[in-house]
């Protein structure tokens, strides 16, 4: 396996895999087309967990993002719990950001993370 890196975009974030099992999301997540956008890190996520279903670290920088990326990062964080031995989740957000901070309190309880 080997480091995954998506450039970030206005519309879209920078995405690194690292083959440490870390997986980093940074910036704003508005893709036109988010089938194409999040199945790319899906596809990559599942080969790593084939090899790799002890401990995954998700971190995510997020500034924005659209109805459709919460949905996908909400599947992407069920998968992972539901097929990883250990996941850890860090939520990032700008202090005065509430919205972004209520987000991660919704995954943290809709996943029962906690």
């Amino acid at each position: 396996m080997f480091d995954y890196t998506i450039e970030g975009t206005l519309n879209t974030p920078e995405v690194i895999f690292k083959n440490n099992g870390t997986l980093i999301f940074n910036g704003y997540s508005l893709p036109e087309y988010g089938d194409d956008f999040y199945d790319k890190i899906e596809s990559h996520l599942q080969k790593y967990i084939k090899k790799n279903s002890n401990e995954i670290t998700i971190i995510f920088n997020l500034v924005f993002m659209n109805t459709y990326s919460n949905k996908r990062i909400f599947h992407l964080i069920k998968y992972c719990k539901e097929n990883v031995l250990k996941i850890n989740v860090i939520w990032r957000y700008a202090i005065d950001d509430d919205d972004m901070k209520e987000q991660g309190e919704i995954y943290e309880h809709g996943l029962n993370m906690k």
